[in-house]
């Protein structure tokens, strides 16, 4: 099939509308119109009133339709350049909103100088005229190559057909095409906000995604906080779209290896949001590059776009095993999670840096903390850990009776009060290798971690029986406890397990010979 004249299609889509808006020769209508009299007045207005709605209907048919299919096909600088001149008609709306009160005016009855008005108008309409026809003129040359360049002859005479209809059509917004409307009538509308966000709870995140894209409503129901308790980023990469509680790092030996080919920043560089990605690269990989694609779009999309809304509301993140996670992208992402409960950001590359946004506003709420497999983590991340978790508040239960005691109830043990702020149950810091005493002394401070339930230290080559008992001796409720092999006679009430890295390729243990390979950082 031939398309001859694809230019005047384009004309069509586009300048239709503004050639009418000449031929209407809208100032001559003000010019021979008889302001003495009040009926050529009001048919004066009625004529302004029906060409500038015609140019506000175009504006829209351009924005929603046109404009929409191009950007549907342009990328990069196309798209920028697209986008300058996608532009509002509040500047029509404003004239016709002057015309209704003008004629709303007229027809009450009241006195009103019909002169005195029109040269008001036509002054207004001339300032319009002024802005509008450059802009009409640069938009034809901008937009009407563009619709021949990346529109197929085809959909060009599609275009033009339903232009041509929506024109004349009287309810414009029914009728525009690829556009979902927020139908005000529609019962589903009526539903309290409760019940939506009971429903949309047994939606996963995807679901969630598509559904703050029908309406304004459900955008607002979709974004409750209440629904983003739980985020699985590398989970979902891999086209799993489930919200869970549960993390599969509770298998302590994992198989996956950690992105060193991806560069971070260090602690000389600055925290500035550059794009840590510019020096990655796979060779021969194609399933491990599209994983890798796949992670750095659904992290940067929660950071930028979820996180600013339901942030304070996330208590569980994990990202263990990610390819694409790095410091810069972390810090981002802990800054607007301040209520954190559950982390895991095991087998990664990130180090202290990447978790300082998580020490930054505090978190007293965390109760489960993962950097297993996270060979760059120091004692500064203890240090600060113990510093934002808070200070658990020591007393003799017996100085707290109102009657005196003996002296003795000195030598009885003391115990934290039950409203303690430190409320840490699970720390994991295995093949952390670089971590010394001085971090566990940290941890022993303020009280020590009273709730500490689970405790695995394997792998930690650098520490010895002293730092370790004197931080097991302030976890009151201890029940699973790793360590070297190679270490003994640590104090402590409940007896260790052994090291959990032993025939584990991907993290440091001095027993295992696929993992002495690993000590050569070491020199």
């Amino acid at each position: 099939m031939m398309f001859p004249n694809l230019s005047k299609l384009a004309q069509i889509c586009l300048t239709l509308p503004h050639s009418n808006a000449e031929a209407k020769c809208i100032f001559s209508i003000i010019e021979l119109t008889d302001f003495s009299s009040s009926e050529a007045f009001s048919d004066m207005l009625t004529e302004l009133y029906e060409a500038f709605t015609e140019l506000k209907q175009h504006e829209e048919i351009e924005n929603k339709y046109i404009m929409h299919i191009l950007k549907r096909k342009l990328e990069g600088e196309a798209l920028k350049k697209l986008l300058i001149h996608l532009h509002a008609h509040s500047h029509i709306a404003d004239i016709l909103n002057q015309i209704n009160k003008t004629n709303k005016k007229l027809r009450s009855g009241r006195y009103m100088d019909m002169q005195q008005k029109g040269t008001k108008l036509n002054a207004k309409l001339h300032s319009f005229y002024n802005d509008y026809v450059p802009h009409m003129i640069e938009e034809e040359q901008v937009l009407q190559p563009m619709l021949l360049k990346y529109v197929s002859p085809g959909e060009l005479k599609n275009i033009k057909n339903v232009v041509l209809q929506l024109h004349k059509s009287q309810k414009l917004e029914e009728k525009i095409l690829d556009l979902e409307i927020e139908k005000e009538d529609s019962k589903v509308f009526d539903l309290p906000i409760e019940l939506l966000i009971k429903v949309f709870s047994y939606l996963g995140p995807k679901d969630l995604c598509h559904c703050s894209q029908v309406a304004k409503l459900w955008k607002s129901v979709a974004v409750d906080g209440r629904l983003w308790e739980v985020l699985h980023p590398i989970r979902w990469a891999k086209g799993d779209w489930r919200f869970s509680s549960v993390s599969s790092s509770d298998e302590n030996n994992c198989d996956c290896s950690p992105n060193y080919k991806l560069q971070t920043f260090n602690e000389y560089e600055s925290f500035k949001y550059s794009n840590d990605y510019e020096s990655y690269s796979v060779e021969n990989d194609d399933e491990n590059d599209e994983q890798f694609k796949k992670e750095v779009k659904i992290l940067n999309g929660i950071s930028c776009y979820l996180l600013p809304h339901v942030g304070s509301s996330v208590k569980c993140l994990v990202l263990e095993c990610s390819k694409a996670i790095t410091n810069g992208l972390l810090f981002r992402i802990l800054t607007q999670c301040k209520n954190l409960q559950y982390f895991d950001v095991s087998q990664t590359i990130i180090s202290d840096l990447g978790l300082m946004g998580l020490f930054k506003s505090g978190c007293q709420e965390l109760r489960h903390f993962d950097v297993s497999g996270c060979k760059n983590i120091t004692d500064k991340t203890l240090v600060k850990l113990s510093a934002s978790i808070g200070k658990t508040k020591r007393c003799c239960g017996s100085l707290c009776q109102e009657k005196v005691v003996p002296v003795e109830c000195f030598n009885t043990r003391l115990s934290p009060k039950k409203n303690q702020s430190r409320q840490l149950q699970t720390l994991r810091l295995s093949g952390c290798y670089k971590i010394t005493d001085v971090g566990l002394r940290a941890l022993a401070k303020y009280g020590g971690l009273p709730t500490l339930r689970h405790l695995d230290l394997s792998g930690c080559i650098n520490l010895t029986t002293e730092g370790i008992t004197l931080l097991v001796q302030t976890c009151l409720e201890l029940e699973e406890f790793f360590y070297c092999d190679n270490l003994s006679d640590v104090d402590c009430q409940i007896q260790s397990q052994g090291c959990q890295n032993n025939g584990c390729a991907n993290r440091v243990c001095c027993r295992t010979i696929s993992a002495r390979s690993s000590f050569d950082f070491l020199g």
